[in-house]
């Protein structure tokens, strides 16, 4: 059975309006945990959202793992923790 995490209502909101959300960078939407393969959606630019799982690359950025809530990605031989905003 699937973990899904719940996407702030604000945050929500937020991901379909224009100059909203941080224009640059990565926003993470939300996660799925299964037994299958843990699923982010990456916001990676306005009107660009992907789906990822461990091991794909996100322009400079490897995803290497995903727990509810928060992605863990390295880049440039440095870790880095996502996490959704908040409102």
């Amino acid at each position: 059975m699937a973990e899904t995490t719940d996407t702030p209502q604000d945050t929500h909101d937020k991901a379909t309006q224009e100059n909203v959300l941080p224009r640059r960078g990565l926003t993470l939407l939300g996660t799925m945990i299964n037994d299958e393969a843990p699923i982010a959606l990456l916001r990676v630019r306005p009107g660009d959202i992907r789906r990822v799982s461990p091991g794909d690359q996100v322009g400079t950025a490897l995803v290497i793992a995903i727990e509810p809530g928060i992605v863990h990605l390295a880049r440039g031989g440095a870790s880095q923790r996502l996490s959704m905003p908040q409102g």
